[in-house]
Protein backbone atom coordinates (compact mmCIF):
# COMPACT_ATOMS: atom_id res chain seq x y z
CA UNK A 1 0.00 0.00 0.00
CA UNK A 2 1.14 3.82 -0.89
CA UNK A 3 0.37 4.57 2.22
CA UNK A 4 3.00 2.73 4.12
CA UNK A 5 5.58 4.19 2.37
CA UNK A 6 4.45 7.86 2.13
CA UNK A 7 3.52 8.40 5.57
CA UNK A 8 3.67 12.35 5.59
CA UNK A 9 6.25 12.23 2.41
CA UNK A 10 7.37 16.27 1.87
CA UNK A 11 6.70 16.52 -1.70
CA UNK A 12 8.02 20.25 -3.79
CA UNK A 13 5.94 20.17 -7.30
CA UNK A 14 7.50 22.36 -9.98
CA UNK A 15 5.48 23.39 -12.58
CA UNK A 16 4.82 27.22 -14.60
CA UNK A 17 2.59 28.46 -12.18
CA UNK A 18 0.73 31.65 -13.98
CA UNK A 19 -3.07 29.96 -13.38
CA UNK A 20 -3.66 31.75 -10.18
CA UNK A 21 -6.96 32.58 -11.19
CA UNK A 22 -8.30 29.45 -12.21
CA UNK A 23 -6.60 27.90 -9.14
CA UNK A 24 -8.77 30.44 -6.75
CA UNK A 25 -11.55 29.61 -8.95
CA UNK A 26 -11.66 25.65 -8.05
CA UNK A 27 -13.31 25.95 -4.95
CA UNK A 28 -15.94 27.91 -6.49
CA UNK A 29 -16.37 25.48 -9.38
CA UNK A 30 -15.16 28.18 -11.64
CA UNK A 31 -11.88 26.38 -13.05
CA UNK A 32 -11.05 23.19 -13.54
CA UNK A 33 -8.47 20.82 -11.42
CA UNK A 34 -6.52 18.98 -14.38
CA UNK A 35 -3.19 20.88 -14.42
CA UNK A 36 -3.11 20.04 -10.62
CA UNK A 37 -1.61 16.98 -12.42
CA UNK A 38 -3.44 15.07 -9.31
CA UNK A 39 -1.28 16.78 -6.83
CA UNK A 40 -4.56 18.45 -5.05
CA UNK A 41 -5.76 14.92 -4.80
CA UNK A 42 -3.30 13.19 -2.67
CA UNK A 43 -4.23 12.56 1.12
CA UNK A 44 -3.13 15.32 3.55
CA UNK A 45 -2.50 12.97 6.47
CA UNK A 46 0.49 11.23 4.06
CA UNK A 47 1.54 14.26 2.25
CA UNK A 48 3.26 17.90 2.80
CA UNK A 49 3.03 19.31 -0.43
CA UNK A 50 4.72 22.76 -1.49
CA UNK A 51 4.70 24.33 -4.75
CA UNK A 52 7.50 26.18 -6.85
CA UNK A 53 6.67 28.02 -10.36
CA UNK A 54 10.10 27.06 -12.09
CA UNK A 55 8.87 30.95 -14.27
CA UNK A 56 10.14 32.75 -11.01
CA UNK A 57 11.86 36.09 -11.91
CA UNK A 58 14.94 36.71 -10.17
CA UNK A 59 15.37 39.56 -8.14
CA UNK A 60 18.08 42.93 -9.21
CA UNK A 61 19.70 43.67 -12.08
CA UNK A 62 21.88 40.55 -12.08
CA UNK A 63 19.12 38.73 -11.52
CA UNK A 64 17.38 40.24 -15.17
CA UNK A 65 20.47 39.79 -17.15
CA UNK A 66 20.98 36.51 -15.61
CA UNK A 67 17.56 35.56 -16.49
CA UNK A 68 17.93 36.82 -20.11
CA UNK A 69 20.60 34.54 -20.61
CA UNK A 70 19.03 31.67 -19.91
CA UNK A 71 16.02 32.75 -21.56
CA UNK A 72 18.49 33.24 -25.18
CA UNK A 73 19.96 29.69 -24.16
CA UNK A 74 16.84 27.97 -23.90
CA UNK A 75 15.65 29.43 -27.39
CA UNK A 76 18.38 28.52 -29.04
CA UNK A 77 18.63 25.50 -27.69
CA UNK A 78 15.01 24.20 -27.19
CA UNK A 79 16.10 22.86 -23.76
CA UNK A 80 14.31 25.23 -21.09
CA UNK A 81 16.79 24.58 -18.46
CA UNK A 82 17.09 26.77 -15.71
CA UNK A 83 20.22 26.03 -13.98
CA UNK A 84 20.64 29.22 -11.83
CA UNK A 85 16.82 29.18 -10.77
CA UNK A 86 17.43 25.35 -9.41
CA UNK A 87 20.44 26.62 -7.48
CA UNK A 88 18.29 29.41 -5.92
CA UNK A 89 15.94 26.57 -4.36
CA UNK A 90 18.66 24.22 -3.59
CA UNK A 91 17.46 24.63 0.07
CA UNK A 92 13.92 23.92 -0.55
CA UNK A 93 15.00 20.82 -2.37
CA UNK A 94 17.45 20.08 0.46
CA UNK A 95 13.80 19.88 2.67
CA UNK A 96 11.86 17.35 0.59
CA UNK A 97 11.31 14.08 0.15
CA UNK A 98 10.50 14.17 -3.44
CA UNK A 99 10.41 16.75 -5.98
CA UNK A 100 8.84 16.45 -9.19
CA UNK A 101 8.84 18.82 -11.94
CA UNK A 102 5.80 18.69 -14.97
CA UNK A 103 7.62 20.78 -17.50
CA UNK A 104 10.84 19.48 -19.77
CA UNK A 105 12.69 22.14 -19.10
CA UNK A 106 12.69 22.04 -15.36
CA UNK A 107 12.94 17.92 -15.62
CA UNK A 108 16.49 18.20 -17.40
CA UNK A 109 17.24 21.26 -15.13
CA UNK A 110 16.80 19.00 -11.71
CA UNK A 111 18.80 16.24 -13.90
CA UNK A 112 21.51 18.84 -14.34
CA UNK A 113 21.71 20.40 -10.74
CA UNK A 114 22.08 16.20 -9.34
CA UNK A 115 25.20 16.27 -12.25
CA UNK A 116 26.64 19.37 -10.89
CA UNK A 117 27.29 17.15 -7.54
CA UNK A 118 24.65 20.44 -4.86
CA UNK A 119 24.26 17.05 -3.39
CA UNK A 120 20.52 16.94 -3.61
CA UNK A 121 18.88 14.83 -1.08
CA UNK A 122 15.18 14.64 -2.16
CA UNK A 123 14.74 12.24 -4.88
CA UNK A 124 14.01 13.97 -8.09
CA UNK A 125 11.34 13.37 -10.75
CA UNK A 126 11.13 14.64 -14.39
CA UNK A 127 7.72 14.29 -16.22
CA UNK A 128 8.09 15.05 -19.69
CA UNK A 129 5.66 16.13 -22.92
CA UNK A 130 7.95 16.11 -25.80
CA UNK A 131 11.56 15.15 -24.73
CA UNK A 132 12.42 13.39 -28.26
CA UNK A 133 10.64 16.32 -30.10
CA UNK A 134 13.38 18.79 -28.44
CA UNK A 135 16.07 17.37 -29.89
CA UNK A 136 14.24 16.37 -33.42
CA UNK A 137 13.32 20.26 -33.55
CA UNK A 138 16.29 21.52 -32.78
CA UNK A 139 18.93 22.75 -36.05
CA UNK A 140 20.59 19.65 -37.32
CA UNK A 141 24.20 21.35 -36.35
CA UNK A 142 22.75 20.93 -32.58
CA UNK A 143 21.02 17.71 -32.74
CA UNK A 144 24.44 16.06 -31.35
CA UNK A 145 24.81 18.41 -28.48
CA UNK A 146 21.62 18.86 -27.25
CA UNK A 147 21.14 14.93 -27.67
CA UNK A 148 24.01 14.44 -25.36
CA UNK A 149 22.38 17.05 -22.69
CA UNK A 150 19.35 15.49 -22.73
CA UNK A 151 21.29 11.68 -22.15
CA UNK A 152 23.20 12.99 -19.18
CA UNK A 153 20.51 14.71 -17.30
CA UNK A 154 17.91 11.99 -17.61
CA UNK A 155 20.48 9.61 -16.23
CA UNK A 156 20.75 11.60 -13.01
CA UNK A 157 17.22 12.17 -12.77
CA UNK A 158 15.45 9.10 -10.06
CA UNK A 159 12.14 8.54 -12.26
CA UNK A 160 11.51 9.55 -15.59
CA UNK A 161 7.29 9.58 -16.54
CA UNK A 162 6.07 10.51 -19.83
CA UNK A 163 2.55 11.88 -21.03
CA UNK A 164 2.86 9.90 -24.03
CA UNK A 165 4.04 6.60 -24.38
CA UNK A 166 4.93 6.97 -28.16
CA UNK A 167 7.70 9.50 -26.69
CA UNK A 168 8.16 7.02 -23.91
CA UNK A 169 9.44 4.56 -26.24
CA UNK A 170 11.45 6.33 -28.24
CA UNK A 171 13.47 7.88 -25.03
CA UNK A 172 14.16 4.57 -23.45
CA UNK A 173 15.99 3.27 -26.49
CA UNK A 174 17.64 6.73 -27.85
CA UNK A 175 18.49 8.08 -24.45
CA UNK A 176 19.46 4.60 -22.82
CA UNK A 177 17.22 4.94 -20.06
CA UNK A 178 16.06 1.67 -17.87
CA UNK A 179 12.63 1.29 -18.31
CA UNK A 180 12.04 0.31 -14.80
CA UNK A 181 12.72 3.67 -14.30
CA UNK A 182 10.46 4.73 -16.46
CA UNK A 183 6.12 5.52 -16.39
CA UNK A 184 3.76 6.89 -18.64
CA UNK A 185 1.76 10.04 -16.54
CA UNK A 186 -1.94 9.49 -17.17
CA UNK A 187 -4.07 12.65 -17.67
CA UNK A 188 -7.14 12.56 -15.71
CA UNK A 189 -9.49 15.42 -16.59
CA UNK A 190 -12.03 17.07 -14.50
CA UNK A 191 -15.73 16.14 -15.75
CA UNK A 192 -17.55 17.49 -12.98
CA UNK A 193 -16.06 20.97 -14.91
CA UNK A 194 -15.57 20.27 -18.48
CA UNK A 195 -19.16 18.54 -19.00
CA UNK A 196 -22.02 19.73 -21.34
CA UNK A 197 -23.77 23.52 -20.15
CA UNK A 198 -26.95 23.31 -22.37
CA UNK A 199 -25.87 26.28 -24.23
CA UNK A 200 -27.42 26.09 -28.14
CA UNK A 201 -24.94 24.89 -30.65
CA UNK A 202 -23.81 27.39 -32.56
CA UNK A 203 -22.57 27.06 -36.47
CA UNK A 204 -18.70 27.07 -36.13
CA UNK A 205 -15.89 24.58 -35.53
CA UNK A 206 -13.40 25.51 -33.05
CA UNK A 207 -9.45 25.17 -32.25
CA UNK A 208 -7.24 26.19 -29.63
CA UNK A 209 -3.30 25.50 -28.69
CA UNK A 210 -0.17 27.54 -28.13
CA UNK A 211 2.49 24.76 -29.04
CA UNK A 212 3.75 24.54 -32.83
CA UNK A 213 2.50 21.49 -33.62
CA UNK A 214 -0.49 22.67 -33.68
CA UNK A 215 -1.06 22.23 -37.61
CA UNK A 216 -3.34 25.62 -37.81
CA UNK A 217 -2.21 26.68 -40.67
CA UNK A 218 -3.40 23.33 -42.63
CA UNK A 219 -6.84 24.21 -41.59
CA UNK A 220 -6.52 27.80 -42.59
CA UNK A 221 -5.88 26.86 -45.89
CA UNK A 222 -8.79 24.44 -46.44
CA UNK A 223 -10.63 24.94 -49.13
CA UNK A 224 -14.22 25.33 -47.32
CA UNK A 225 -16.71 28.02 -46.08
CA UNK A 226 -17.39 26.26 -42.87
CA UNK A 227 -16.57 29.03 -39.60
CA UNK A 228 -13.66 28.13 -38.20
CA UNK A 229 -12.56 29.92 -34.92
CA UNK A 230 -8.81 29.79 -34.21
CA UNK A 231 -7.49 30.39 -30.51
CA UNK A 232 -4.08 30.93 -30.51
CA UNK A 233 -0.61 33.10 -30.24
CA UNK A 234 0.70 31.04 -32.76
CA UNK A 235 1.79 33.70 -36.00
CA UNK A 236 -0.55 32.08 -39.03
CA UNK A 237 -1.19 33.63 -42.25
CA UNK A 238 -4.51 34.59 -43.30
CA UNK A 239 -5.35 35.34 -46.42
CA UNK A 240 -7.68 38.22 -47.23
CA UNK A 241 -9.80 36.24 -48.81
CA UNK A 242 -10.62 33.37 -45.87
CA UNK A 243 -13.68 35.32 -44.49
CA UNK A 244 -15.27 32.06 -42.65
CA UNK A 245 -11.48 32.20 -39.96
CA UNK A 246 -12.01 34.03 -37.27
CA UNK A 247 -8.28 34.50 -35.57
CA UNK A 248 -8.00 35.45 -31.46
CA UNK A 249 -4.62 35.70 -29.63
CA UNK A 250 -5.19 33.09 -26.87
CA UNK A 251 -2.12 32.61 -24.33
CA UNK A 252 -3.76 29.58 -22.10
CA UNK A 253 -1.59 31.46 -19.16
CA UNK A 254 -1.21 34.93 -20.19
CA UNK A 255 -4.88 35.64 -21.78
CA UNK A 256 -8.14 36.42 -19.65
CA UNK A 257 -10.00 33.74 -21.07
CA UNK A 258 -11.21 31.57 -18.71
CA UNK A 259 -11.90 27.93 -18.24
CA UNK A 260 -15.53 28.79 -18.05
CA UNK A 261 -15.14 30.68 -21.16
CA UNK A 262 -13.13 27.86 -22.83
CA UNK A 263 -15.69 25.42 -22.05
CA UNK A 264 -18.79 27.98 -23.49
CA UNK A 265 -16.63 27.91 -26.46
CA UNK A 266 -16.40 24.11 -26.38
CA UNK A 267 -19.73 23.55 -26.01
CA UNK A 268 -21.20 25.91 -28.44
CA UNK A 269 -19.32 24.69 -30.97
CA UNK A 270 -19.94 22.07 -33.56
CA UNK A 271 -17.23 20.11 -33.10
CA UNK A 272 -13.55 20.76 -32.24
CA UNK A 273 -10.91 20.72 -34.82
CA UNK A 274 -7.29 19.54 -33.91
CA UNK A 275 -5.05 19.54 -36.84
CA UNK A 276 -1.46 18.19 -35.68
CA UNK A 277 2.12 17.36 -37.03
CA UNK A 278 3.22 14.78 -37.56
CA UNK A 279 5.49 14.40 -34.05
CA UNK A 280 6.06 12.25 -30.95
CA UNK A 281 4.51 14.70 -28.51
CA UNK A 282 1.37 13.97 -27.11
CA UNK A 283 0.16 17.06 -28.83
CA UNK A 284 -3.32 18.10 -28.11
CA UNK A 285 -3.85 15.85 -25.73
CA UNK A 286 -5.77 18.36 -23.44
CA UNK A 287 -7.98 19.68 -25.74
CA UNK A 288 -9.37 16.80 -26.90
CA UNK A 289 -9.99 15.31 -24.12
CA UNK A 290 -11.70 18.71 -22.20
CA UNK A 291 -13.59 18.62 -25.17
CA UNK A 292 -14.99 14.84 -25.22
CA UNK A 293 -15.64 15.08 -21.74
CA UNK A 294 -18.21 18.09 -22.62
CA UNK A 295 -19.55 15.50 -25.05
CA UNK A 296 -18.57 17.39 -28.18
CA UNK A 297 -17.44 15.44 -31.40
CA UNK A 298 -13.26 16.06 -31.83
CA UNK A 299 -11.22 15.61 -35.07
CA UNK A 300 -7.55 14.96 -34.31
CA UNK A 301 -4.67 13.94 -36.29
CA UNK A 302 -3.82 10.37 -35.83
CA UNK A 303 -0.10 10.82 -35.76
CA UNK A 304 3.13 9.41 -34.32
CA UNK A 305 2.58 10.62 -30.69
CA UNK A 306 -1.23 9.70 -30.59
CA UNK A 307 -1.52 8.50 -26.92
CA UNK A 308 -4.36 6.81 -26.59
CA UNK A 309 -4.60 4.48 -29.40
CA UNK A 310 -5.91 1.38 -27.26
CA UNK A 311 -8.81 4.08 -25.75
CA UNK A 312 -10.63 5.70 -28.55
CA UNK A 313 -11.99 4.72 -31.87
CA UNK A 314 -12.52 6.93 -34.91
CA UNK A 315 -16.06 7.24 -35.91
CA UNK A 316 -17.33 5.94 -32.58
CA UNK A 317 -15.86 8.70 -30.03
CA UNK A 318 -13.74 10.75 -32.27
CA UNK A 319 -12.65 11.28 -35.91
CA UNK A 320 -9.33 10.68 -37.03
CA UNK A 321 -7.25 12.38 -39.73
CA UNK A 322 -4.22 11.73 -41.30
CA UNK A 323 -1.13 13.96 -40.87
CA UNK A 324 -1.44 16.89 -43.28
CA UNK A 325 -3.85 15.40 -44.97
CA UNK A 326 -6.24 18.22 -46.49
CA UNK A 327 -8.77 15.74 -48.22
CA UNK A 328 -9.32 14.28 -45.15
CA UNK A 329 -9.64 17.35 -42.73
CA UNK A 330 -12.41 18.64 -45.12
CA UNK A 331 -14.05 15.82 -45.54
CA UNK A 332 -14.72 14.96 -41.47
CA UNK A 333 -15.84 18.62 -40.97
CA UNK A 334 -18.59 18.50 -43.90
CA UNK A 335 -19.31 14.74 -42.36
CA UNK A 336 -19.85 16.34 -39.06
CA UNK A 337 -21.32 19.81 -40.21
CA UNK A 338 -24.30 17.92 -42.18
CA UNK A 339 -25.20 15.42 -39.38
CA UNK A 340 -26.60 17.05 -36.32
CA UNK A 341 -27.52 13.45 -35.45
CA UNK A 342 -24.14 11.90 -36.03
CA UNK A 343 -22.51 15.03 -33.64
CA UNK A 344 -24.35 13.77 -30.63
CA UNK A 345 -23.75 10.52 -31.06
CA UNK A 346 -20.03 10.96 -31.08
CA UNK A 347 -20.44 13.14 -28.34
CA UNK A 348 -22.34 11.27 -26.10
CA UNK A 349 -19.83 8.12 -26.55
CA UNK A 350 -16.71 10.66 -26.28
CA UNK A 351 -17.89 11.54 -22.74
CA UNK A 352 -18.41 8.16 -21.61
CA UNK A 353 -14.90 7.49 -22.66
CA UNK A 354 -13.43 10.47 -20.68
CA UNK A 355 -15.67 8.82 -17.52
CA UNK A 356 -14.37 5.51 -17.78
CA UNK A 357 -10.88 5.54 -18.82
CA UNK A 358 -9.30 9.35 -17.98
CA UNK A 359 -11.40 10.27 -14.75
CA UNK A 360 -9.57 13.06 -12.57
CA UNK A 361 -7.97 10.26 -10.26
CA UNK A 362 -6.05 8.85 -13.23
CA UNK A 363 -3.18 11.78 -12.29
CA UNK A 364 -2.96 10.79 -8.42
CA UNK A 365 -2.85 7.08 -9.30
CA UNK A 366 -0.03 7.91 -11.56
CA UNK A 367 1.90 10.16 -9.13
CA UNK A 368 1.08 6.87 -6.51
CA UNK A 369 3.06 4.96 -9.57
CA UNK A 370 5.84 6.59 -9.03
CA UNK A 371 5.66 6.55 -5.52
CA UNK A 372 5.66 2.94 -5.61
CA UNK A 373 8.38 2.24 -7.95
CA UNK A 374 10.92 4.98 -5.75
CA UNK A 375 9.40 3.28 -2.39
CA UNK A 376 12.48 1.60 -1.06
CA UNK A 377 14.80 4.06 -2.31
CA UNK A 378 12.49 7.28 -0.48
Amino acid sequence: MVSAIVAKMRLIVCDKGGREERVSGVSEGNAARDFFYGTDQLCESEFVITRECVRSSYEGIKGQIIQRYESIISRCTGLGMRPLLAKNIVNKLQSHDLAISFTDGFSLTLGYVHKENLKIRSKLVGCFHRLCDIEESAPNFLKKYIRKKIKSAVSRLDHVAFFGPADREEAIKRYKIPKEKTSDFILGIDSEFWKPTGEPEEDYFFSIGQDPQRDFQLLVNLDTDHPIRIQTPLNLIIPKNKKNIILNDGNYYKSHLSDIQLRSLYCRAKAIVLPLRDVLQPTGYSVMLQAMSCAKPVIITFNRGFWARDKMTSGKDCIFIRPNNERDLRNAICFLDTNRELRHKIGETARKTILNSFPITKSADSIKTIIQKLGKDL
